[in-house]
């Protein structure tokens, strides 16, 4: 029974969306230039140039004439024979590619899409491909890795096509954001400077301003001795109140003699 070879493993650019993704770094490059304080501008060129530098994204590119044969060996496949599942041997041949740029974007989905994306294996600088081959060999290991390397260059250049329009708006992006939020911070400086104070450190306290929470209670009078102290007691005008109060009224009086009933 002749059966052709195949390609196994997961399928690459099928992850997340790049476009979703690109966007969500616009917001983290705003996020970034909304936190700057006003002695990150001492060196506007060096800052843009950093940012430039933390949010660009690397475009891959592989280098398929150092392709290498990682490990050969001996596997067991089941296999759909006309509706009969059989266990069959075959070799499985791992091949390497080096590359470089942004690995995470062999799972980036482009905005050009194909229905049979290729599959491979990402590790450290390398893509890796394993092709399984059975009984006759028929196509050869080389053809077949060659064929999935076409699928995912392919693919490689949707993504770049994709990347131009964020690369090439990136430094805009910086520019506007580093201008805006030095405007906004003069305008912050100068109403500062409207109040004629400096802006107290977070770190001292404001003289005569009580702790957040913090409860504090004055007297004006020395407290007065404990078998002195007299009890003013008010009593509505309400026939209830005066049933419910005045016994308590008259008890304390007789207590101490220095209660007034009113």
């Amino acid at each position: 029974m002749a059966l052709s070879a195949r390609i196994e493993g997961p399928y690459l650019f099928r992850k997340f969306g790049l476009y979703e993704a690109l966007e969500r770094k616009k917001l983290e490059l705003r996020a970034r230039i909304e936190s700057l304080a006003e002695h990150d501008f001492e060196d506007t060129e060096a800052l843009a140039t950093e940012l430039i530098e933390t949010f660009s994204v690397a475009a891959v590119f592989i280098d398929r004439p150092k392709i290498e044969l990682i490990e050969q060996r001996e596997v067991a496949r089941r296999v759909d024979d006309y509706g009969r599942h059989i266990q069959i041997s075959a070799q499985e041949f791992v091949i390497g590619v080096p590359f470089v740029g942004d690995p995470g974007l062999f799972g980036a989905q482009a905005s050009t899409q194909s229905m049979s994306p290729p599959q491979g294996e990402v590790r450290d600088t390398w893509l890796l491909v394993s092709a399984i081959v059975f009984t006759d060999g028929s196509p050869g290991v080389r053809e077949l890795v060659d064929r999935e390397l076409d699928k995912i260059e392919e693919h490689l250049t949707w993504v770049r096509n994709d990347l131009k329009g964020y690369a090439a708006a990136l430094p805009g992006l910086i520019q506007n954001g580093i201008r805006q939020r030095r405007d906004i911070l003069e305008v912050n400086r100068k109403r500062v400077s409207e109040l004629g104070r400096p802006i107290r450190a977070a770190a001292t306290p404001a003289v005569g301003v009580p702790r957040a929470g913090a409860v504090r209670v004055t007297s004006t009078t020395a407290a007065a001795p404990a078998d002195s102290l007299a009890y003013d007691l008010f009593i509505s005008h309400a026939s209830e109140d005066k049933r419910s109060f005045c016994p308590i009224a008259r008890g304390r009086a007789d207590l101490r003699g220095s209660a007034r009933v009113v």
